[in-house]
């Protein structure tokens, strides 16, 4: 069986700043309903494009999809941990029956515990119940009970589905990533045949109702300034895109708050060399001033502060 292409984004700018454009064409599209209708384009095909663009708005974003690993790791962890303990515990006991270096002692297999794998750890643990099991009656009196193993166990059954939940996870934030991607795909490309469509409509009879139509101007930039939020101690990338180094960049921060401009090595990393911006002001860039463009197509935004949202413009090249 062919393996499954790997699924893209056809646009280079945020979601974000995806649904924005869509709800505002669907605004022309309904000033213009009549004329679209020769198109095919009806009340009702407008509506079920609104509701499109709303079930990709409601997706969970990869932030969040992110954060639900993070903590399935932090959580796998901890119980990495917890186990290593118990182990430890168990074989400071058995090191005072069985002396380090003998065939019994080297049964247990904890040779090198700090450096193993998780799956490596989760065999060792139920190796260590096992053969203590077998030496139970040569190692009572030293704390080793049948109690002891059983939380041992426990410990070792709470790793495993700690593994189970983290991979689970992993797994969901790829599917639904696909699944987000494809979505915003879909709206895309309807953007751009309803576009399209108005553009051929007042081509020839109405300028202003044209250019309401117009996404990307004749250099493949976008025509619109971007406006975009960014919460207190967050990283949000405007776009994915390489640009020559005289590129002309306009931002205006139109919040309360210092914001970072700057090219990185991919859409969440903060940016830590770039342009500073101050609330209220507005500058014309380069790509160079920006930093990194020749190496790395991230144009992020990086609010600093740790209570207040910012807000930016920025027009893009």
């Amino acid at each position: 069986m062919a393996k499954k292409k790997e699924v893209r984004r056809k646009y280079k700018f945020p979601d974000s700043w995806l649904v924005t454009l869509c709800n505002r064409v669907v605004v022309f599209i309904l000033r213009d309903i009549l004329e679209f209708a020769e198109y095919g384009v009806t009340a009702p095909t407008v509506t079920a494009y609104t509701g499109e663009i709303n079930d990709f708005e409601d997706c969970p974003s990869d932030i969040e999809l992110a954060g639900k690993q993070a903590l399935q790791t932090e959580e796998k962890n901890g119980s990495v941990e917890t186990l290593k303990t118990g182990i430890r515990s168990a074989m400071a006991r058995v090191i005072t029956i069985f002396f380090e270096g003998s065939a019994i002692f080297n049964s247990f297999g904890t040779k090198g515990l700090s450096s193993m794998t998780d799956s490596e750890l989760l065999k060792c643990g139920r190796r260590v119940v096992r053969v203590a099991s077998e030496y139970l009656a040569d190692l009572s009196g030293t704390g080793i009970t049948a109690l002891l193993l059983t939380g041992l166990t426990n410990k070792c059954d709470n790793l495993e589905l700690k593994i189970a939940e983290q991979e689970a996870a992993i797994a969901n934030r790829d599917i639904a990533t696909e699944d987000r991607i494809e979505m915003g795909n879909a709206i895309y490309d309807k953007l751009m045949y309803y576009c399209g469509f108005g553009q051929a409509i007042w081509v020839e009879t109405d300028e202003a109702k044209y250019n309401d139509y117009v996404i990307y101007n004749s250099s493949g930039g976008l025509v619109n300034p971007i406006e975009m939020l960014i919460a207190a101690s967050a990283t949000q990338n405007i776009i994915n895109k390489l640009y020559t180094a005289d590129a002309i960049f306009v931002i205006t921060n139109l919040g309360t708050v210092k914001l970072m401009f700057g090219f990185c090595v991919d859409a969440s990393s903060a940016v830590v060399v770039g342009v500073g911006i101050l609330a209220g002001e507005t500058k014309t860039v380069t790509a160079a001033e920006l930093g990194g463009f020749t190496a790395f197509e991230f144009l992020n935004c990086t609010n600093s502060s740790v209570s207040d949202e910012g807000k930016f413009k920025i027009k893009l090249p």
